[in-house]
């Protein structure tokens, strides 16, 4: 949840929702696929075993991919340096440049 607001804080609302919305799929996905494999008797404590070690395996290969490929560094498409008309159509234009610290500001030209 942190990483978005880590690798674009300009674009961490739209990097959550796309992860958010992803990571929802599971939640209707699961229950097919756990009915599927107790399917002949969801009362049977072993029936259930193969669910267990399927989302065992899934969170354990998934925390291994996030440990060797996640970073939390800001990425260079974060950086808004192009010049914008104002949208109100008045002629005046818009630059946003970073300070000091990288936070970014705007200043009407």
């Amino acid at each position: 949840m942190v990483n978005s607001q880590d690798i674009a804080p300009n674009f961490a609302g739209t990097i959550y929702g796309i992860t958010n919305g992803i990571g929802n799929i599971p939640g209707f996905v699961a229950p097919k696929i756990a009915g599927i494999l107790v399917n002949e008797d969801p009362t049977d404590p072993t029936r259930w075993k193969g669910v267990w070690i399927t989302t065992a395996s899934i969170s354990f290969v998934c925390s291994i991919f996030y440990i060797i490929f996640g970073a939390g560094n800001t990425q260079p498409w974060n950086n808004i340096d192009a010049t914008n008309t104002d949208s109100q159509g008045d002629g005046r234009q818009s630059k946003a440049k970073q300070d000091e610290e990288g936070n970014n500001q705007t200043v009407v030209v």
